[in-house]
């Protein structure tokens, strides 16, 4: 039997090791001062089956209630279904309300997300916001090979929760079409479109205009979700004969989004086809953002997303890839009112390109802030035949890059690649930016430029107050390690080294982004933790 100092020693153990776990826990996949995915999540409240709550329905493969008659019946409210193939798509047309939602889940005896569950633990379904509103959806799963939406909203479909999702296989993802307010997508993962629904220029989750001006959806949230292998992973979309297209108050955040080897190419895929180490690839952005919105108060909000492995477009393999450059977060026909802040873009050949050549446009992007982001290990895929700029923003006004932190960005074999230019922008500033191994800069416009620090690194801006460092060593910084594929079974994890600044740091609090640095580095550190209080606890 313990005594009773030794039991208050081993209490103050424990309580310190459950610290750790906790402490650790919350760093796991990194944190920064501003990444609380909490602030824009939705609440999702699914009620406990009853099978005596006439509201209440079970659905089965073979009870035949999966059927727009039973899903749309007034007098029903929560649907529970259980894992099987349901071949028929259904149109939601009966809305819930604010106080009394209606509710779709999947029923399989555990609470795990569907993109951990094995195949025939899922609910593979397909259905439409026709018209409907408040609605919640929970756990359901889509491996949807047509050329059609795996979800899509319409008919002015408001306020509906769509929360662990999981799509496979897909052409083409999650559209949501015009005047189709205050949906969220929340906590999914899109994972892998298809080879066909690329080439079709598809997209993982589509903000729609229908080629119709003056259309407008406010409020949309995209937050938290994986997305694997679009095409394109979040367009706001506008065709290129159409303007005053806007999506006030759209919030993009906290989303994991990437290609990887399952569509890479030599750059000769109508010869080879697909090579996982291969330097090219077959898809376009992580984001094309081709409007914002017209309110100052309501802009597009993109925070806290990690984008990584987008490549030089691989030509041969045909389909709609506009420029090719493999840029991850593209802007054009127009981009006002939009903040770009607290983001990791990395391992692309271009990391933001701002651009439009229609004459009708009289700037690019407007009001447009760009601070507190992470940009690395850009331009070096393909160095020797793309000269480009990693960060590149042309015919804009009132753009703000503000500290933000530039690591490992080369110039390419020929000098004519950078890692930011401004180029026919005014009314600027580039100020408070951190600088580590990255070459060639330019701004030929009386753009404000100022207090930046670099780090073993060159630039043309004709700045003021700049420090420089022959050594990048000196900027004492440290590691970035994450997770994605955050609802699989087994997850994953990523690391970009040097991209956090640390106390140390010459610029701490001066310049670069505040995005602290990941405690958590390896899968045994929390593993040995948790171990440790296990043997606290039986001790005890």
């Amino acid at each position: 039997m313990l005594k009773t100092t030794d039991a208050v020693l081993v209490w103050i153990i424990r309580c310190i090791g459950l610290f750790l776990i906790f402490n650790f826990s919350a760093c796991a996949t990194g944190s920064g001062e501003n990444r609380n995915i909490n602030q824009y999540k939705e609440k999702v409240v699914i009620p406990k089956y009853n099978p005596n709550d006439r509201s209440h329905v079970l659905i089965t493969p073979s009870n035949g209630k999966w059927n727009r008659y039973v899903l749309n019946d007034p007098n029903k409210k929560h649907f529970y279904v259980t894992p099987g193939k349901y071949p028929i798509k259904i149109n939601l047309t009966r809305s819930g309300t604010k106080e009394s939602r209606r509710t779709l889940s999947l029923y399989n005896g555990n609470d795990t997300h569907p993109a951990a569950l094995p195949m025939n633990q899922v609910a593979d379904v397909r259905f439409y916001f026709n018209g409907a509103s408040y609605w919640t959806v929970d756990r359901m799963a889509n491996f949807n090979e047509t050329l059609f939406g795996s979800m899509v909203f319409l008919k002015k479909a408001a306020h509906n929760i769509i929360n662990r999702i999981y799509i496979k296989n897909y052409s083409f993802g999650i559209i949501i079409h015009p005047f189709c307010h205050y949906n969220t997508i929340q906590n999914s993962y899109l994972d892998h479109m298809t080879h066909a629904g690329r080439m079709a220029d598809n997209v993982g989750i589509a903000l729609a205009n229908n080629r119709v001006k003056g259309t407008r959806t406010e409020g949309t949230k995209i937050i938290n979700n994986d997305i694997r292998n679009a095409n394109d992973g979040i367009q706001l979309v506008v065709s290129s004969n159409t303007t005053d297209v806007q999506y006030p108050n759209t919030i993009i955040d906290s989303n994991r989004i990437w290609m990887d080897g399952d569509i890479y190419t030599n750059g000769d895929y109508s010869v080879n086809g697909y090579n996982r180490s291969g330097k090219y690839m077959i898809g376009e952005n992580a984001m094309d953002l081709k409007t914002g919105s017209n309110d100052p108060a309501k802009p597009v909000i993109v925070t806290n997303n990690i984008i990584w492995g987008y490549q030089r477009v691989d030509k041969t393999g045909g389909g709609f890839f506009s420029g090719g450059a493999g840029t991850a977060v593209v802007l054009h026909y127009g981009v006002y009112n939009i903040k770009i802040n607290d983001n990791i873009i990395a391992d692309s050949q271009r990391a933001l390109a701002i651009s439009a050549l229609e004459k009708s446009i009289p700037y690019s992007a407007k009001n447009l802030e760009f601070k507190n982001n992470i940009l690395y290990n850009l331009n070096t895929i393909n160095p020797t035949d793309d000269p480009t700029y990693a960060c590149f923003i042309y015919n804009s006004s009132n753009i703000d890059v503000e500290n933000n932190t530039f690591v490992d960005i080369p110039t390419n074999s020929g000098g004519s690649g950078s890692f930011f230019r401004f180029q026919k922008t005014i009314n600027s500033t580039f100020a408070k930016n951190l600088v580590i191994n990255s070459y060639g800069t330019s701004t030929k416009e009386s753009n404000s430029v100022k207090n930046n620090y670099f780090y073993s690194s060159t630039q043309r801006l004709n700045g003021s107050n700049e420090r420089y460092y022959n050594n990048a060593d000196t900027a004492k910084m440290g590691n970035y390690t994450f997770m994605y594929e955050r609802f699989k079974a087994n997850k994953k994890y990523k690391t970009f080294k040097g991209v956090v600044s640390t106390e140390k740091s010459p610029h701490y609090k001066k310049a670069g982004s505040q995005i602290k640095q990941s405690v958590y580095t390896s899968k045994s550190l929390l593993v040995d933790i948790s171990l440790s209080s296990i043997m606290l606890f039986n001790i005890l």
